[in-house]
């Protein structure tokens, strides 16, 4: 041991921080003991031995890569870790969709912007479902032939979505620093829904950017892929992590009494989620606008409840769930297992579909819609009821739902 710097000296310098911030990283730690990382475990447990540690005994977890005051900490420093590794791949997605201003930059997302007007082209050509050998097909041509001359339509739309994407990115980025701020003020707050919101987060950003080089090139799927990515980022990610923000200002009293968040919020984001991915996995069904359709409200109804939690109880929500989400994914399933057959039966059931998609569940999805904003309490219960029912007469829904249509 130095005589300049004597293990007590360490210690007085690791726990003034320590403290505070009751998690860091072993390199931070290794500043302030002034020791090379690989001595700052052994260094720790000198000072145990010599009794220095009384109402704390900080660690060092080998896993984490950092020092925690103590294991109550733990949390906290699991947290802080997933938390640090989003926000900083926040930044860097963040400057990678910032367009480069320089002229060789703007020459090489001219000379993109052909190739996915080509591609995209080409893919059209090769979807039988188009029939591209129609009228349609010069007014196509000439379209192609437009962007191949001047492709700054196709660059001015994804500078558009660049910017939409990077208003995401930027409230992420806020809400986090927020979060952090609020999270070392109060670190004794740490509850079990921190971590996994985080790492659901960090899932959804990573699924964006893995889709994004695909989407960018043209890749209809993969756009629809990378767009439900960054729809959940935000109507479903920043949400919750708000509500994070919103729990560590909140008095204890109020705390004791706030609710969990209702389960109808995550099944109708994962509804919408795959609403969107089929969506883009059947470019050329008839379906597919209605996909969208149903995704967007949706999405519209969601952002209702979590402005409004109270309105989760109406009778409207419980038919919503109880019978046009399952009923939803039912016909779907069907739908895609008529898609692979040739017989008269599955057109007539693939038909049958896709006339309940593009009408009767987007009205039953605006009537929900109005009643959650004027606050109506009509009971869509018994319409429900009668729709399943003529479904499973007509061959469409061979279930029940809850044992409620027989």
């Amino acid at each position: 041991m130095s005589l300049f710097n004597p293990l007590s000296s360490q210690y007085r310098r690791l726990m003034e921080v320590l403290e505070s911030q009751p998690a860091m990283p072993v390199s931070q730690a290794s500043r302030l003991m002034r020791v090379p990382e690989a001595k700052v475990s052994a260094n720790l447990l000198k000072m145990q031995r010599k009794g220095m540690f009384t109402q704390h005994t900080p660690v060092y977890s080998q896993a984490l890569k950092m020092v925690v005051l103590d294991e109550t900490y733990m949390p906290f420093a699991y947290i802080c870790q997933e938390g640090d590794a989003l926000l900083r791949d926040t930044r860097q997605a963040m400057a990678l969709l910032q367009p480069a201003n320089g002229q060789n930059a703007i020459q090489q997302r001219r000379s993109k912007a052909r190739s996915q007007a080509f591609g995209s082209f080409v893919h059209d050509l090769l979807d039988v479902s188009n029939e591209p050998w129609n009228s349609g097909f010069s007014n196509r041509a000439r379209s192609l032939l437009r962007d191949l001359i001047d492709p700054s339509g196709i660059v001015q739309e994804q500078d558009n979505q660049a910017r939409s994407a990077i208003g995401v990115l930027t409230s992420l980025e806020n809400y986090l620093e927020s979060f952090f701020s609020a999270l070392f003020a109060h670190p004794n707050l740490v509850n079990q829904e921190m971590l996994p919101t985080l790492q659901a987060t960090h899932r959804d950003l990573n699924s964006y950017l893995s889709s994004l080089p695909a989407a960018q090139s043209g890749s209809r799927s993969w756009n629809a892929q990378a767009d439900s990515a960054l729809r959940l980022l935000r109507d479903d990610d920043l949400p919750r992590i708000a509500a994070l923000v919103d729990t560590l200002h909140t008095r204890p009293d109020e705390r004791k009494q706030k609710k969990q968040t209702p389960p109808i919020l995550d099944e109708l984001a994962q509804e919408i989620y795959r609403l969107e991915t089929l969506s883009g996995q059947l470019p050329g069904a008839g379906i597919t606008p209605s996909l969208r359709d149903i995704a967007q409200k949706l999405s519209q109804i969601r952002s209702l409840l979590v402005q409004s939690p109270e309105k989760v109880h109406l009778s409207c929500v419980r038919s919503l769930r109880e019978c046009y989400l399952p009923m939803t994914d039912e016909l779907l399933s069907k739908y895609m297992q008529s898609l692979s057959l040739s017989s008269p039966a599955a057109e007539a059931a693939v038909k049958a579909t896709e006339s309940v998609f593009s009408g009767v569940l987007p009205q039953a999805l605006s009537q929900i819609l109005d009643q959650l904003a004027t606050d109506s309490a009509n009971d869509m219960r018994s319409q429900a009821d009668a729709l399943v029912k003529k479904m499973q007469l007509d061959g469409l829904l061979p279930y029940d739902f809850d044992g409620r249509a027989q």
